[in-house]
């Protein structure tokens, strides 16, 4: 049991476990990735838009000063070195890993739905890229996804930039019991029972969720600044040796080939044309979903 005697040590805790998974997992679309490509930007979200599917975060989790400089880049995690459990290969995806429910909320269209995975140290690496450049005050963060000095946003306006796993909370005031985290695979001793109302201090913004969403199993980046401003998104640079280092599985549903039955053509063309494309960008990782044919998203038919 790990005893939390005081936000900093929560906060620390969280992002110490985050450091230790095996594999970040980003759900999305091909239109998404292929823009992540030709700008070389990962976008964030400020925490507090719209945007996001989860409003209850920042409606009744942390304080609403600190949501409106708060931006987010989501991923779900995989495995962990600490997990006495385990038994994959650090250096390969447990492809059983896939998380239907991640597929069917943010792989949209279901025909286009993408899977970006990088490795633990591929994404300490990203971070320590990125805090690097805000000692050097490089300009590595714009407001626009296209990199142009005009968007960049100042590094004296950075307050941090971090990777942390999210903690799950159940709303209700009673709930005093000492939460056991699945997802951390760690059960935490707080010195103060009143959950509820401790979570709703300035610290915790962008680190607690609702249980609800705990199947996420969520990992993510936050970027903080010191003073607000009115962008929803922020986009940050992502260098050429972690883009080339992406793993990239397609969804259950994405296209098929139209075969032509007279040439008795049975290559998977789109598969091997991605391929082909994503080796241009140094990424020699690409395959279909082991459930692919096999899942009908009855959201996008009814």
């Amino acid at each position: 049991m790990t005893k939390i005697k005081s936000s900093e040590h929560f906060i620390q805790f969280l992002e110490s476990k985050a450091r230790n998974h095996d594999f970040f997992h980003h759900y999305t679309n091909m239109k998404t990735l292929d823009l992540i490509l030709k700008n070389k930007t990962l976008k964030f979200t400020r925490g507090n838009s719209e945007q996001l599917n989860d409003w209850h975060e920042a409606r009744l989790k942390g304080a609403p000063n600190v949501w409106r400089k708060t931006y987010i880049a989501c991923f779900s995690c995989e495995g962990s070195k600490n997990n006495k459990d385990k038994t994959s290969n650090r250096d390969s995806i447990d492809y059983n890993s896939e998380n239907m429910a991640m597929w069917g909320l943010y792989g949209l269209p279901s025909n286009e739905a993408i899977r970006i995975s990088l490795q633990g140290d591929d994404m300490k690496l990203f971070i320590k890229i990125c805090k690097n450049n805000q000692d050097k005050k490089d300009k590595f963060i714009f407001t626009d996804g296209i990199i142009n000095e005009k968007n960049a946003i100042s590094s004296d306006n950075i307050d941090f930039i971090d990777l942390t796993d999210v903690f799950y909370l159940k709303s209700s005031n009673q709930d005093i019991n000492t939460p056991i985290q699945k997802h951390i695979n760690t059960v935490l001793d707080f010195e103060n029972n009143n959950l509820f109302d401790l979570f709703q201090e300035n610290d915790f913004t962008g680190f607690v969720k609702n249980y609800a969403w705990n199947y996420e199993k969520e990992s993510r980046i936050i970027l903080r600044l010191k003073e607000p401003i009115e962008n929803e998104n922020l986009f940050i640079r992502i260098p050429e040796n972690i883009i080339s280092s992406f793993k990239i599985v397609l969804g259950p549903n994405f296209h098929k080939c139209e075969f032509n039955e007279s040439l008795d053509n049975q290559n998977d063309c789109i598969l091997n044309n991605l391929i082909r494309k994503f080796r241009k960008f140094g990424i020699n990782d690409c395959r279909r979903s082991i459930f692919d044919g096999l899942v009908h998203f009855k959201s996008e038919n009814y």
